[in-house]
This record gives C-alpha cells, sequence and structure tokens, in this order.
C-alpha cells in the first residue's frame, strides 16, 4: 500500500514540474520578442477646418505639410504597418480669428505601438477672412476679337 502511495506521490509531483516547466517555457518564449523601432517618413500633416467655419474663418497656409516618424512594438506588430496607418493631426479648435497660430501635431499610432520620436513638433498655420471684391464688367470693357457681343456671331 506504501508503494502505491509513493508512486501516486511521484506521479503528482513530476505533473507539477511539468506544469511549471511549461508555464516557464511560455514566458521566457515570451519575454524573446523583442521591442523594435521603424521610421516612416512623410506622413501628410491633416486638419479639419469645420471647427472654424462658423467664424467665417479659412486656412490659407500651414508651414509644413509633411512629418518623420519612428514608433516602437513589437517585430510582429510592425510588420504590417504602413504610412497609412499612421496619422498626424492639427486642432484648429483653439481658432476664433485671424491671424497666424503655432500648433502641435499630434501623432496617431496603431494598436501595440508607441511613438518613440517626430521630426516635426509643431507648425504655424495662418488663417483668415475669405475675402471678396466686385468689379463693374460691361460690354464696352470687353473686347473679343473675331466675336460681336451684338450678334452673337463669329466672323
Amino acid at each position: 500500500m506504501q508503494r502505491v502511495h509513493k508512486k501516486s506521490r511521484r506521479l503528482i509531483l513530476w505533473c507539477i514540474s511539468f506544469v511549471l516547466a511549461f508555464v516557464l517555457w511560455l514566458y521566457a518564449a515570451g519575454a524573446n520578442e523583442k521591442a523594435v523601432e521603424q521610421s516612416y517618413d512623410l506622413i501628410p500633416i491633416t486638419y479639419d477646418s469645420t471647427s472654424i467655419k462658423p467664424y467665417n474663418l479659412v486656412v490659407q497656409s500651414i508651414s509644413i505639410d509633411k512629418v518623420n516618424v519612428t514608433i516602437m512594438g513589437s517585430s510582429r506588430d510592425l510588420k504590417n504597418v504602413s504610412v497609412s496607418d499612421i496619422s498626424a493631426k492639427v486642432s484648429l479648435s483653439s481658432i476664433t480669428k485671424p491671424g497666424e497660430y503655432k500648433l502641435s501635431v499630434m501623432i496617431t499610432t496603431p494598436d501595440n505601438t508607441t511613438l518613440t520620436s517626430q521630426t516635426i513638433e509643431t507648425v504655424v498655420v495662418k488663417v483668415d477672412s475669405p475675402s471678396e471684391e466686385s468689379f463693374p464688367i460691361s460690354s464696352d470693357s470687353i473686347e473679343l476679337v473675331g466675336w460681336s457681343l451684338d450678334s452673337g456671331c463669329y466672323f
């Protein structure tokens, strides 16, 4: 009877050892997934002008329209990342009147990745009111060669 008890005790210890070894192996295999960095160039900087339309403003210029970034993640996560998966945006929501504004460029990266660097932190955005001018036009001021405004015929 004592012999059977010894065998079952050995079997239980063997099973526990096997489970612990397996868990340790899983941990070590996951820890070998080292983080790597990858650079992506010429990410377009975008903005949404709907927040400035109520103030009758338009964007006249933006100092820089592209940014280069470096992101970090596992090689498996970075394998399928492309430039179109990364976004660079400028918020115009704080603008309420014409002028030049120095605004931050916000970078969004895919899941399981981290932004490590970006070449452009801020851009200068110039906004102004759209201008309209009226010019009087009369048929006397239009001179078209070979065309008569009176007859509508070409001669």
